[in-house]
């Protein structure tokens, strides 16, 4: 059977935005349950982590039956959830192992994500064939299952280190961006995008969503997961590799934070009004606290028309006979725009309902 099954070291309570690595323990050994990570040589460039969203299981995959059946062992965490573990029948069952890889696991930041996640714990020379190139360890979203190394570290890449940061694409996957292509796995967490301006550098061509081949250091769906293994562990593990302007600061850390423990969902605001003449008109001030669609329905009777400002601008309308109504406008770091509701007829009267990111 294959060696190097580990004993998880399990993080202290969150208490700070970013935690920061313990000193290694004592020769004589640490307790179950410390933190005491060691002395880890970074990997070259590239080699970890390199294309380790899977989106389609690679083609040379090795079918366990015939290796033998793995050992599956459904866990239930301090919090309620079931994390299933699932390993390779090249190691030996360690049921220990397994209590300890879903005690760090509910040790990391998360919500109810965590439940009915799978985790498989391969030996080397399966990593290839499961998550393709050189991944240290890797999130296949359609099976919902990360892929780790049964070993301390894997290409210069500690193990529990590998897990946080394929964590943070588990927490990406269960989470909306509409409506920017790819959702929050390409682009990361609604609010961690919007502070980092994710939307205004795609635009610009310096970041790549989705992108987990040759511009892998330029996809914020990556630049998100590094940051959340960040929020644990600082930067003491590996330098920043991504592009700068995405190093995680207390504002990303604050908004990954929220992302996690308070799933995004649109602002709502409903309005209705009266307008007694024609060329009547009602402003409403619109103040997108994140980066996505600005959305306006209008129905009632007689005829409004409705249109978007930024500043003077118009930057979108909706013009048709009758009362009903709607504009979706994708509002990228704009958080001042104004809704005016016009009527077109006397004595029109009109109800509007307005989503905000």
């Amino acid at each position: 059977m294959a060696k190097g099954r580990r004993v998880w070291a399990v993080p202290a309570a969150i208490a700070l935005a970013c935690l920061m690595l313990a000193a290694p323990a004592a020769a004589a050994g640490p307790p179950v349950g410390s933190f005491t990570p060691g002395v880890v040589e970074p990997p070259p460039p590239g080699r970890s982590l390199d294309g380790d969203v899977v989106l389609q299981a690679p083609a040379t995959a090795v079918s366990s039956a015939l290796q033998g059946a793995p050992d599956v062992e459904r866990m239930a965490t301090a919090d309620g959830y079931t994390v299933i573990v699932e390993t390779s029948p090249q190691y030996e069952p360690d049921l220990g192992y397994d209590e300890e890889l879903v005690a760090f696991l509910d040790s990391l930041l998360h919500g109810a994500e965590l439940d009915r996640l799978h985790v498989y714990v391969a030996v080397p020379s399966e990593m290839r064939s499961r998550c393709g190139g050189a991944a240290a360890a890797c999130y296949l979203p359609q099976a919902n299952t990360i892929t780790i190394v049964g070993q301390e570290s894997y290409a210069g890449l500690p193990t529990s280190y590998a897990v946080a940061h394929e964590y943070g694409h588990r927490v990406e996957s269960a989470r909306r961006n509409p409506p920017f292509p790819g959702g929050a796995l390409a682009w990361g967490t609604k609010r961690w995008a919007s502070v980092e301006h994710v939307c205004q550098g795609t635009l610009n061509g310096i970041y790549a969503p989705g992108d987990e081949g040759k511009y892998y250091f330029s996809n914020p769906g990556e630049a998100f997961a590094e940051s959340f293994a960040w929020y644990h562990y600082g930067h003491s593990v590996l330098d920043w590799r991504w592009d700068g302007r995405l190093r995680p600061n207390a504002a990303a850390y604050a908004a990954i934070r929220a992302d996690v423990l308070e799933p995004w969902r649109p602002t709502v605001t409903e309005a209705s009004g009266d307008l007694a003449r024609r060329g009547a008109r009602k402003s409403y001030p619109v103040r997108p606290e994140n980066d996505g669609w600005v959305q306006v329905q209008t129905h009632g009777s007689g005829d409004v028309d409705i249109g978007l400002y930024k500043g003077n601008d118009l930057v979108a309308e909706s013009a048709h006979d009758g009362s009903t109504e709607s504009i979706n406008y994708v509002a990228c770091g704009e958080h001042k725009l104004k809704l005016v509701v016009f009527a077109y007829h006397a004595q029109s009267r009109y109800e509007l309902t307005l989503k905000t990111p």
